[in-house]
């Protein structure tokens, strides 16, 4: 027993025109191509046309300001086009919610993924690993790895960084991770690791990714690129799908690629800025002291006008766990402060709020953006007979304070029939400061629906709920929820940001008889029909070593703990914990609930789409060369 458990321990009135230009534009573009494609005979007439929308354009015709042009002058019925110019007015930008509004004017900067990169090191391979290490890239490691207090305390430490790159324990690595557009400093976000191309790495499943720095970074061409300035640091196990490795699998997983969750830090918080569309230091100004006197914090100005052009935008703390809808809510905020406006605005919205294609959400934030003088107006919608109106009224009067709203939007969560039930979840969870808004996610968990059953418990996870009880197991290793609920038992883990399984019911537990061994022999689950253990036989990877008969509770909440807490280090310790990485624990839940062993169904979480698909797309975009 003390030989294995050492071996086990290694986003204005003024600027109509332009728009109007911009339509123009796209008009002209678009009938070119039409006519050019249906006809080289039409190309004279198309030429025409092009000449008389340039005319219009540098007479100012498109300007006039009462918006009276006649647009069909342009496009007689008998011109033979196919365009419907009506199919280009944006519903959104003829909305009472976006005249006057700052998206008017301005749009957010910023908003896409910020693409990092960075090499690394993975840890913890037993003989798959690799020795090689191309030279550009090991001198640059060599170089990082001093930087780390492990190695400047040179006399804590027996290895050097080079002795640890040329070990077949360890696998160089290209790391690659997207920071969330509006991210705050420490938010974490998942990375992707390879093993570097060329070298002689069999697999890095079990691996631990060794802590390393991620930059901005500029392509220049043949998969090279220059890093640039650190924004980011990355560390944690390597996660493979572990659904991918049978004959069976629709996908097969790649060993020398994986998935570090929630492994990547955001080193400072993300850049928003707005940018005007026209140059205007006057109006910069005023849309960041409307943005201020709208989004007061005790810390400091959340706007600050840097130019006629930019403002640079910080995401208030009240709005930190969902920095997307402050920018949404702060777009809709409008710029004029004459007595009578706001009065005026929220009835033209709550007018246009009951029209059949009125833009709901939109109206919804704006209400939320003019602040508690419209919750009124807003409370008169509650019991409206369009399911939409009903919602997003209710959601804008949760968000403006009305604890009212709660009763309304948990009508639209109970029930089945409803559009909105998803959208209500998100609604509740996001009102932290309801404390009668959690009631209705908790009740959503004994739903029939498991997508509203996850939802709710991912709710819940938001509002740090006391209802869910969180055990944190292994050292850096996951979080274990315990999450009472009087529906089906379900086990349920998580692959983005995060990884947490969560046992949402009732006693579950595994039910013998069992017998399952895992298929990289890691570990060997035993127990008889009448049995009230579990026997484990736990295996090491890196010289075979099998651990003795190990007893286990049939309680899952005590299984998984064992399984995936750190080994003893004392050689006449009792065992406590086997170690296991999060993977193989995800694989036998699965199975285990699959052939009845547990009394509950098994779900993995979907993997975060916009993250692995942009990955594996070539580089290039705007945030990637910025150094």
């Amino acid at each position: 027993m003390s030989h294995w458990s050492a071996q086990l321990s290694s986003q204005q009135h003024g600027d109509a025109s332009m728009r109007r230009v911009a339509v123009l534009r796209v008009l002209a573009s678009r009938v070119l191509a039409s006519r050019v494609l249906a006809s080289r005979v039409q190309a004279s007439r198309v030429l025409a046309l092009m000449v008389l929308v340039s005319l219009l354009l540098v007479s100012g015709v498109v300007g006039c300001a009462d918006g009276a042009f006649n647009w069909t002058a342009l496009f007689p019925s008998d011109s033979g086009s196919t365009i419907d110019d009506t199919a280009f007015v944006d519903r959104m930008s003829s909305s009472v919610a976006y005249t006057d509004s700052i998206a008017e004017v301005a749009y957010f900067d910023g908003m896409r993924r910020l693409r990092v990169r960075g090499y690394g090191l993975v840890a913890g391979l037993g003989d798959q690993g690799s020795e090689q290490c191309p030279p550009h890239i090991n001198k640059r490691l060599i170089q990082e790895l001093y930087k780390r207090p492990e190695f400047t305390r040179r006399s804590n430490i027996d290895v050097t960084p080079q002795q640890l790159i040329s070990e077949k324990d360890t696998a160089v690595v290209s790391v690659e991770g997207e920071i969330p557009a509006a991210a705050i400093a420490g938010g974490r976000f998942d990375l992707m690791v390879r093993a570097v191309p060329g070298d002689q790495t069999l697999s890095l499943e079990g691996g631990w990714l060794y802590p390393c720095e991620l930059t901005i970074y500029r392509s220049i061409g043949g998969g090279a690129w220059i890093p640039g300035k650190k924004v980011a640091e990355a560390s944690g196990p390597v996660f493979m799908n572990p659904f991918g490795r049978g004959e069976d699998a629709a996908t097969r997983v790649n060993l020398r690629e994986g998935i570090v969750i929630g492994g990547g830090t955001a080193g400072e918080d993300r850049r928003v800025r707005l940018i005007l569309t026209v140059p205007s230091y006057q109006r910069a100004t005023a849309i960041a002291r409307r943005l201020n006197a709208r989004f007061a914090d005790r810390e400091k100005p959340i706007a600050d006008a840097l130019s006629p052009t930019e403002i640079r935008v910080r995401v208030p703390r009240s709005f930190q766990h969902d920095p997307r809808r402050f920018l949404a809510v702060a777009q809709h905020v409008y710029l004029p402060r004459y007595s009578g406006f706001m009065p005026q605005r929220i009835q033209e919205l709550a007018r246009e709020f009951v029209q059949h294609d009125a833009p709901h959400e939109d109206i919804a934030l704006a209400w939320e953006a003019a602040g508690r003088t419209a919750l009124p107006t807003v409370q008169g919608f509650y019991t409206h007979a369009k399911s939409a109106c009903s919602f997003y009224s209710a959601r804008a009067g949760l968000y403006l304070g009305d604890e009212a709203a709660v009763e309304v939007i948990a009508s639209h969560l109970a029930n089945p029939k409803s559009k909105f039930r998803m959208q209500a979840i998100q609604a509740l969870s996001g009102a932290r400061l309801s404390f009668r808004a959690a009631g209705p996610i908790r009740d959503a968990l004994d739903d029939d629906d498991i997508r509203i059953r996850i939802a709710a418990y991912h709710g819940l996870l938001d509002r740090d709920d006391p209802s869910i009880v969180s055990i944190p197991v292994g050292d850096n290793g996951f979080m274990l929820d315990v999450v009472p609920s009087r529906g089906e038992n379900l086990v349920y883990a998580t692959r983005h940001e995060y990884r947490r399984i969560a046992l949402i019911g009732d006693h579950i537990s595994a039910r013998p008889p069992i017998f399952y061994t895992l298929p990289n022999n890691a570990l060997t689950v035993d127990a008889e029909p009448n049995d009230e253990y579990l026997t484990l036989i736990r295996k090491s990877k890196f010289l075979g070593v099998s651990s003795p008969r190990i007893k286990s509770d049939l309680r899952l909440q005590k299984l998984i703990a064992l399984l995936g807490s750190e080994p003893p280090r004392a050689s006449n310790a009792i065992i406590s914990g086997l170690g296991m990485g999060y993977s193989d624990i995800i694989l036998l839940m699965s199975e285990l609930c699959k052939t009845g062993g547990i009394n509950a169904s098994f779900m993995l979480e979907k993997p975060d789409q916009t993250f692995l698909p942009s990955l594996l797309s070539k580089p290039g975009r705007p945030e990637t060369s910025d150094l």
